[in-house]
């Protein structure tokens, strides 16, 4: 979770969710170590926007599902990060799926 009216030099000044996407590629070093593999919208809980991205590392032995919200004036980055070897990413993306569509933000 992050504050985006922080007065860190590093912070986020993101009014939108495509601010707080954006942000997060350019300022998070490890997003720069590995590759994107897909990205798009999706919502959390019923109809909450965030944005949805799947990366894996450079030799391809683990996958990664993150997904960004901003509710009122706090930044969210929920990640799954597995092994791919023996399935342990894909045999547990839909149980995380169905987690964050359960997610409920108390205010906006």
């Amino acid at each position: 979770m992050q504050d985006l009216e922080s007065v860190n030099l590093f912070a986020c000044v993101c009014k939108t969710l495509s601010n707080y996407v954006d942000w997060n590629y350019n300022w998070n070093d490890n997003y720069k170590k590995v590759s994107l593999i897909s990205g798009n919208k999706t919502t959390l809980g019923a109809d909450h926007p965030a944005w949805q991205a799947e990366f894996s590392n450079n030799d391809k032995s683990f996958k990664s599902l993150v997904v960004f919200a901003i509710n009122g004036k706090l930044g969210y980055v929920f990640e799954f990060r597995a092994l791919v070897h023996n399935n342990v990413y894909g045999s547990n993306l839909s149980e995380l799926l169905g987690m964050l569509k359960s997610v409920r933000f108390l205010d906006k």
